[in-house]
């Protein structure tokens, strides 16, 4: 389960309760927009090359946190 959704319930999936939610999922992502923004009201210059590279970095990040995390929880 997780760890997250073992804390605080309401965040879990109404399919499989298990899982974090679809909605929760879509906010995670939709703050993405809104780093970018306030980036930019710092004078951070951003043009679409550098968001993307940003973005890539960010998800590439997650996705091998995640596989590690995976490997390391079936090792156990």
């Amino acid at each position: 389960m997780n760890s997250l959704v073992k804390r605080y319930p309401i965040l879990g999936s109404s399919q499989n309760p298990e899982n974090l939610s679809t909605t929760v999922k879509g906010i995670l992502i939709g703050l993405i927009p809104v780093a970018l923004y306030i980036a930019r009201q710092y004078n951070v210059e951003l043009n679409y090359n550098t968001a993307y590279a940003i973005t890539e970095a960010i998800t590439s990040l997650v996705a091998s946190i995640t596989i590690l995390y995976g490997l390391l929880r079936k090792l156990k």
